[in-house]
């Protein structure tokens, strides 16, 4: 009998939590400030049946809350550290030449697909464009705010917008102002994404790249991609889970 892994993806807003018992993967999202629900999580799973643990992290706090909880409970785990990215990056012939600083998310993102070239739309908190060539060498990503953080930048700056809750599929342009917004977040984002992985296709002459969408604000865009010019994206928003399953060789 294979033994149950609980992998833990923590971004800046949410922790993912996915149970894997070596042929499904039972996901969860939860607030990375919230304890109790992740107390309440393993509990639900049965913490007693969780041979291992591992974390994927870019956020301080919620590193801190979900490793009292695995504490607690007398669960081991192993953080992903950037030596253990880059003895997986050689063995399997990557290039990644920032391993020492690149976030656990984005590593995972590149690796969970074997496929070369590949580009990856991560839209989370921050949202990410990255590039990895046909040799399997990183260019890097570009980096803009996430769609559901652009109300409230939009509040801090302007007196009279305030921080509205998105709506899915918006119009283009509206008269009404929470749509406006929306449109801005959505529809902008949209085109941004759709616009730069072209040019990126374009420079690299990459234009045989698979494309995955990932992240937690994914599904704002997954209709309009196609809509904005950019086919054939690949909707994965367990991308970084299927790249933690391959980078422990599960």
């Amino acid at each position: 009998m294979k033994d149950t892994y609980l992998l833990a993806d923590i971004g800046n807003t949410t922790i993912d939590l996915a149970l894997y018992d070596g042929v499904k993967i039972e996901k969860v999202k939860i607030p990375n400030q919230d304890q109790k629900k992740i107390e309440e999580q393993l509990s639900l799973w049965g913490e007693e049946n969780i041979q291992n643990c591992v974390v994927s992290s870019v956020n301080q706090e919620g590193s801190e809350n979900l490793i009292i909880t695995l504490n607690q409970i007398g669960l081991p785990f192993e953080i992903i550290t950037p030596k253990r990215m880059t003895d997986f990056a050689n063995r399997n012939g990557y290039t990644i030449t920032n391993t020492s600083y690149l976030g656990t998310d984005l590593f995972c993102d590149i690796i969970a697909d074997d496929a070369a070239p590949q580009i990856i739309i991560d839209l989370g908190t921050v949202g990410k464009i990255l590039y990895l060539d046909r040799d399997k060498i990183f260019h890097g990503c570009s980096i803009f705010p996430g769609i559901r953080r652009i109300p409230g930048m939009l509040e801090q700056s302007a007196d009279m917008l305030d921080n509205y809750d998105l709506t899915k599929n918006p119009p283009l342009v509206s008269l009404k102002t929470e749509e406006c917004i929306s449109s801005g977040a959505i529809n902008g984002i949209a085109c941004l994404v759709s616009s730069m992985v072209q040019q990126i296709q374009k420079k690299y002459d990459a234009f045989d790249s698979k494309i995955f969408l990932t992240g937690g604000d994914s599904a704002f865009v997954q209709s309009l991609l196609e809509e904005y010019g950019l086919k054939d994206v690949i909707y994965d928003p367990d991308l970084s889970i299927r790249g933690l399953l391959r980078l422990l060789n599960l």
